[in-house]
C-alpha cells in the first residue's frame, strides 16, 4: 500500500494525486506500516491533501516511533523543540533527535548539531 501511496505521492506511471497517495497511506497506517503512518502524518501535520489535524499527526509519530520509525522519532524531536501540537520541551526533543540518530537517522543526527 505504501508503493502505491508512492506512485501517487510522485506521480509515478500515474497521475500525481496527493489525496489518492494520503488514501493509500492511511491504508497502510491503519495495517501497521510505519513508513505510511509517518507520511500520513506528515499530511495531517501540513494538511496536506487531508484536513490538517495535529493532534493525529503527533499520535501516528508516536505509534510509528514505538515501532523504531526513526523518521518519526526525528519529527517527534522537532515537535518538542517547536511545541507544535505538544508541550515545547527542548530536552524532550533532544533525546528524540537521539534516538532517531541511534536508529540510524541521519536527520537525527542532523538535528542534534543543528
Amino acid at each position: 500500500m505504501r508503493a502505491v501511496a508512492s506512485y501517487y505521492w510522485n506521480g509515478w506511471s500515474v497521475k500525481k494525486d496527493d489525496a489518492e497517495a494520503a488514501r493509500w497511506f492511511r491504508r497502510g497506517a491503519e495495517l501497521g506500516d510505519t513508513s505510511s503512518m509517518f507520511h500520513l502524518a506528515r499530511f495531517l501535520l501540513n494538511g496536506k491533501a487531508v484536513p490538517a489535524d495535529t493532534p493525529a499527526a503527533i499520535a501516528l509519530f508516536e505509534r510509528a516511533a514505538a515501532l523504531v520509525d526513526s523518521d518519526a522519532m526525528s519529527s517527534l524531536g522537532w515537535a518538542y523543540q517547536d511545541g507544535n501540537g505538544v508541550p515545547k520541551d527542548t530536552t524532550r526533543g533532544a533525546r528524540w533527535f537521539v534516538m532517531a540518530a541511534e536508529y540510524g537517522s541521519w536527520s537525527g543526527a542532523h538535528n542534534l548539531h543543528s
